[in-house]
């Protein structure tokens, strides 16, 4: 960095390019123990210490208690970025990629959606049983809602409402 304080987005790029990298290969190779996001829809500090507080509630009598920087290491040492641990993962763990995202509420949410309608001519889906749907289309319950719920008008977690939050948005547009 060179003491520089004032970088653009265009110079970053041209730093990582002289030096022979890609945004994402940057990621990688240093962004996660640089603690960056590869997303806006992904928070790897939130999403760490999820893992951390999992991990530790499993704890083996006598074990060390994980901490974010052993967690993040680990996966580091495993060539997992949080990201693509959370796609292969976490979100089987129950784990959600951000503050914003409950996979909880959105799976019951996207059940009773289904059972509301008479999805398939039933009215007892269950939230393991989207859950199982969602995988077996090979998406996360997040990039469900990115994908679908958003566009169906499921809320993601009880700390965002979609209809509110593009309800303010025309509202300053048209301010």
């Amino acid at each position: 960095a060179d003491g520089k304080t004032n970088w653009t987005a265009n110079e970053v790029l041209q730093s990582l390019q002289r030096a022979g990298l890609t945004p994402y290969t940057h990621y990688v190779e240093y962004g996660t123990m640089e603690n960056l996001s590869p997303a806006p829809s992904f928070d790897p500090t939130y999403y760490i210490q999820q893992k951390v507080q999992a991990l530790n509630a499993n704890l083996a009598s006598g074990q060390t208690p994980w901490t974010t920087t052993s967690v993040l290491q680990a996966m580091h040492d495993a060539g997992v970025t949080p990201l693509a641990h959370y796609e292969q993962y976490g979100a089987n763990e129950n784990l959600n990629p951000n503050k914003y995202f409950d996979q909880s509420y959105y799976l019951s949410a996207k059940a009773k959606e289904l059972n509301t309608a008479g999805s398939q001519g039933r009215t007892d889906w269950t939230a393991s049983e989207v859950l199982g749907g969602i995988e077996a289309a090979g998406l996360t319950p997040y990039e469900h809602f990115a994908t679908y719920g958003v566009n169906e008008g499921l809320n993601p977690s009880t700390a965002f409402d979609v209809q509110s939050d593009l309800k303010d948005k025309a509202a300053a547009l048209n301010a």
